[in-house]
């Protein structure tokens, strides 16, 4: 489980019937975090767990939502651009 707070982006990984995407922590509790998706679908808004964002990336969908810190690392170890 990976700490995070209010402002910061998310990565969903997606699935088969859901695009990935990068999306902003609007708010946080101690058994909720939301979160609102702005890009080219915006509008997206999710309600989850905070043991369902993960700190570590693997490139696939396990976890559902990894921190930007997770993302950029696999990324970076991957020999891709990382997100700014």
């Amino acid at each position: 489980m990976a700490e995070v707070h209010v402002g910061e982006e998310v990565y969903y990984t997606g699935d088969m019937a859901n695009d990935s995407g990068w999306l902003k922590i609007t708010c946080t509790g101690p058994t909720n975090i939301g979160m609102v998706e702005g890009g080219v679908y915006g509008g997206r808004v999710f309600n989850v767990k905070p043991s369902n964002i993960g700190d570590v990336y693997k490139g696939h969908c396990d976890p559902r939502f990894v921190t930007k810190a997770a993302f950029n690392a696999y990324r970076g170890r991957m020999g891709y651009p990382t997100r700014p």
